[in-house]
Order: structure tokens, then C-alpha cells, then sequence
């Protein structure tokens, strides 16, 4: 969009037109949330906290030896 097609719109129609890109913004933010803390499933907070669980587990056991 141009310089003079934003200087050619009301008011109004700049407000409806920032609210409509902030609204398509907050539905990509609560689909990370809902990827992140997980909607009814493990989320994706939670698996990377098994993994590393698991990770430090193997290594320990590597550093031991047993």
C-alpha cells in the first residue's frame, strides 16, 4: 500500500484496517500458546522437558559407566 492510498483513507477505515491485521496477529500468538502448553495433549514445554530428562539420564549413565 502506498503513501497516497493510506493519506486517501478515513479515519475509520485505517482503524478497521489495524485492527484486522491485529487480529489475524492474536490468532497466531494463540496457536503457539496452544502449540506450547498443549490443548488437552502433552504441549511441546512439556516434551522438551522429557527430552532433556532423557538426555541427562543417557549422560549420566555414559559418565558412570554402568
Amino acid at each position: 500500500m502506498t503513501d497516497i492510498d493510506i493519506h486517501a483513507k478515513t479515519d475509520r477505515e485505517l482503524l478497521v484496517m489495524i485492527v484486522g491485521r491485529l487480529n489475524s496477529t492474536c490468532d497466531k500468538v494463540d496457536k503457539v500458546i496452544t502449540w506450547k502448553e498443549g490443548n488437552g495433549t502433552p504441549g511441546a514445554q512439556f516434551q522438551l522437558r522429557v527430552m532433556w530428562a532423557c538426555f541427562i539420564a543417557i549422560a549420566v549413565k555414559l559418565w558412570t559407566g554402568k
